[in-house]
């Protein structure tokens, strides 16, 4: 399924994806189903498939990460940014486990400035992302975070600059040109000569 995605074929990944849901559900596949259904724009789906991927009984409950992409799924359903601010606060409390034993990890730190944000402790959001920027990251996933986390603290300069380096690490396309957190970023006139 990630192959046919990396080649655009977005419905034979989804067959695929829903043939091994029928034959051996796990929390995996849940999460390949979200971020499939997430790409598309089918958030409320996409959200559903994130709750079986974080379900103790179906799922991994104790994965910030799957916590994290659950929440980012709630916030663009209608009605439901009350269970999204639940599903970051769940992500953060996983995460600053791993955190407090490498709090210098520029994937978690990325992360976490923006779960901050996204929870309105832009002074925390500020501050983790300038820890984050003096790591000089070549991960181009960290410099997407810290684009998104900008873009939320109003700060556009240095959101377009973090996606300029995003893009110079080599991020998928696909994830700057389909996230609706960049959805307002992308309309800016200067996005398109980064």
């Amino acid at each position: 399924a990630e192959c046919l995605t990396a080649q655009e074929r977005n419905a034979d990944a989804l067959q695929v994806i829903q043939q091994g849901l029928q034959v051996r559900p796990n929390a995996n596949l849940y999460g390949a189903l979200a971020n499939a259904k997430f790409r598309v724009g089918e958030y409320a789906d996409a959200a559903d498939a994130f709750a079986q991927a974080v379900s103790p009984d179906k799922g991994i409950a104790g994965s910030y990460l799957r916590w994290f992409e659950y929440a980012e799924a709630l916030m663009w359903v209608a009605g439901r940014e009350p269970d999204a601010k639940r599903a970051y606060q769940r992500s953060l409390e996983l995460l600053d486990i791993r955190f407090n034993r490498s709090p210098d990890d520029e994937t978690l730190l990325s992360i976490k400035c923006m779960i901050m944000a996204r929870l309105n402790d832009f002074s925390q959001a500020k501050m983790l992302a300038k820890r984050t920027m003096a790591l000089q990251s070549e991960d181009p996933y960290v410099h997407f975070w810290l684009a998104y986390t900008f873009e939320l603290l109003h700060d556009r300069e240095q959101a377009l600059a973090e996606v300029k380096l995003s893009k110079h690490f080599g991020i998928p396309m696909r994830m700057l040109d389909t996230h609706p957190g960049l959805r307002d970023l992308r309309a800016d006139p200067r996005y398109a000569g980064l």
